[in-house]
């Protein structure tokens, strides 16, 4: 082979390993590019489902926020029926109970454990009086506050979204053992702002998961 043949031979093999490059990027490129188009896809796929749950877990909670209403601070005194409440809750659960997270089904099984305990044990449950949350200079709620470190022994904090699940069950658990060593003693009281507490906890649990108190009655 002379010199000539050789480069001509050197010459074409560099065309088509150029080609066979060339054609491996258009390739890699064209694969990358779908790829990439896919994963947007499915991107916005994952949007639209998380805005639909936002939704609807926003109208849910604030179904919520209103069957709970009953068992607030201010305002006159509501008589509540703890079968009706749970009768509802219940409801409430098996119709839109799809959209709570793990944390706050959690604490939806916590209100209905209570509820069930009252019952079984026939302990109704009755706000303490206006003389003694509205009676002083001190303010209402921090009034109730005090009335559960006594009740129910758990800390005072300025927002009920910052106990844990599990500061929860304790505080129930025990409420309900203290409650047993005290059976026929007027516990209605005592009854309503453990009630009042669980419920409020869950409340504070939606509100944080929606990211604001408006995003709740948003649904309302």
């Amino acid at each position: 082979m002379t010199w000539s043949d050789f480069i001509k031979v050197i010459g074409g093999t560099t065309v088509v390993v150029a080609a066979i490059a060339w054609i491996a990027q258009s390739m890699i490129t064209h694969v990358l590019a779908r790829e990439i188009e896919h994963v947007k896809v499915a991107l916005a796929r994952v949007e639209r489902l998380e805005a639909d749950l936002l939704k609807s877990r926003g109208e849910a909670y604030g179904r919520i926020w209103k069957l709970t209403s009953s068992l607030n601070l201010f305002g006159s005194i509501t008589q509540v029926d703890d079968l009706e409440l749970s009768l509802q809750l219940k409801n409430w659960y098996f119709e839109r109970g799809w959209v709570l997270t793990q944390e706050s089904k959690r604490r939806y099984f916590l209100v209905q454990e209570v509820l069930g305990f009252l019952k079984l044990r026939s302990i109704a449950f009755r706000r303490p009086a206006d003389e003694l949350l509205f009676g002083s200079e001190s303010r209402p709620i921090d009034l109730l506050r005090r009335l559960r470190l006594e009740s129910l022994k758990i800390d005072m904090r300025g927002d009920e979204g910052t106990y844990s699940i599990k500061e929860l069950e304790t505080c129930v658990s025990e409420w309900k053992v203290q409650s047993l060593k005290t059976s026929g003693e007027d516990q209605s009281e005592s009854a309503w702002i453990l009630l009042q507490f669980v419920l409020s906890a869950f409340r504070s649990c939606m509100v944080d998961e929606l990211g604001s108190r408006g995003a709740v009655h948003k649904g309302t």
